[in-house]
C-alpha cells in the first residue's frame, strides 16, 4: 500500500496542506503523526499588535471533549474561517439545547444519579449542531474515535470519502482508531407506518 495517498488526499481536498511535508515513511502510519499534521497550527506570526489576525489557530482534525462541550473546535475549524461562519452562533444554539438537559439534571441528580448519561446527550447536540453547519456549507463530516473524538468536515464527494474511510483503515490498522461517516438519522414517522391507505 502507498502510505502517501491518505496524505496526497487530503491536500487535493485542503489545498493549503500542499504547504505541509508528507511525513517521513517510517512515521506515516504513526496515527500520532497523522493526528498532529492535521490538528490545528499555530498560523501567526505577528511582529506588531495590529498584526494579530482574529484566528490565531486553524486545522482541519478537531477535537471535542466531553467534559467541556463548548471545547468542540469549532473555533479553529480552517473551514469554518473560510467560510466566514459566525462561530459564536453555533455556540449559542449549542447552549440553549444543552442548558435544559444540565437544568433537568441538576434538579432530578439525586433520583436518577449515574443512570442518566448527560454528557452522552450533550454529546449527541453538539455533534448535530456541528454536523448542521458543515451540511449548510455543502460539506460532511467524519468521526474519528482515538484517545479523543475528533471530528472533520470534507467537501461533498462520497467516492473520495469512501476512498478516504479505507485508505484511514489501512493506514492505522496498528493503532486501533476507528472512522465513520456521520450522518444524522431521520425521525421515524409512526403515523405513516400505522396508516390503513394499503
Amino acid at each position: 500500500m502507498d502510505d502517501k495517498k491518505i496524505y496526497q488526499l487530503l491536500q487535493a481536498w485542503f489545498p493549503e496542506l500542499e504547504s505541509l511535508k508528507i511525513p517521513k515513511k517510517k512515521t506515516r502510519r504513526d496515527f500520532d503523526t497523522f493526528y498532529y499534521w492535521l490538528s490545528p497550527q499555530d498560523i501567526t506570526e505577528p511582529t506588531t499588535e495590529d498584526d494579530l489576525q482574529e484566528y490565531k489557530y486553524r486545522g482541519y482534525f478537531l477535537s471535542i471533549d466531553r467534559d467541556q462541550h463548548f471545547d468542540n473546535g469549532i473555533e479553529v475549524c480552517a473551514l469554518f474561517q473560510d467560510l466566514n461562519v459566525d462561530v459564536d452562533v453555533i455556540q449559542n444554539r449549542i447552549e440553549l439545547r444543552t442548558a435544559p438537559l444540565f437544568e433537568h439534571y441538576e434538579k432530578y441528580k439525586d433520583l436518577i444519579g449515574n443512570f442518566y448519561a448527560l454528557r452522552s446527550h450533550v454529546y449527541d447536540i453538539v455533534l448535530e449542531e456541528i454536523y448542521n453547519e458543515v451540511r449548510k456549507h455543502g460539506y460532511r463530516m467524519l468521526l474519528i474515535y482515538a484517545s479523543e473524538q475528533i471530528w472533520m468536515a470534507v467537501p461533498d464527494q462520497p467516492k473520495k470519502i469512501a476512498q478516504f474511510i479505507k485508505l484511514f483503515r489501512k493506514q492505522f490498522i496498528g493503532s486501533r482508531p476507528s472512522i465513520e461517516y456521520y450522518e444524522r438519522f431521520k425521525p421515524f414517522n409512526l403515523s405513516s407506518f400505522l396508516s390503513d391507505d394499503d
